[in-house]
């Protein structure tokens, strides 16, 4: 039985949280990994949920032509302060932003730390 992925979707550390949540609810209790994953995810996301929402239209709206939808949800997760630690995000994906952009990127970013 071939299995046939339709659409893929990122998801934030936030979404991923949420969804656990609601697992747990339904089930009362999670197995040991999603109990770990939970954890880890509780004590690192920096941001709230209406706030990541907020910021990922901020930075949708910065109108950045290299950036696609998972790299926004990159930052909102790890939440870059610097210049240096925006461009190592990308240095993965082969993206090369201008100072300018990657001014723009911090500036919206520090509003929410």
């Amino acid at each position: 039985m071939d299995i046939e992925i339709l659409k893929e979707v990122p998801l934030s550390l936030i979404d991923i949280k949420e969804r656990l949540e609601g697992f747990k609810k339904q089930k009362k209790e999670l197995n040991f990994r999603s109990v770990k994953v939970l954890d880890q995810l509780n004590e690192n996301i920096k941001i709230k949920k209406k706030d990541a929402e907020q910021l990922k239209k901020e930075l949708g709206e910065l109108n950045l032509i290299r950036i696609k939808e998972k790299n926004l949800i990159k930052i909102i997760d790890i939440m870059p302060t610097t210049q240096e630690s925006i461009k190592s995000l990308f240095s993965g994906d082969n993206i090369t932003l201008k100072q300018e952009d990657l001014s723009k990127i911090e500036e919206v970013v520090k509003k929410y730390v």
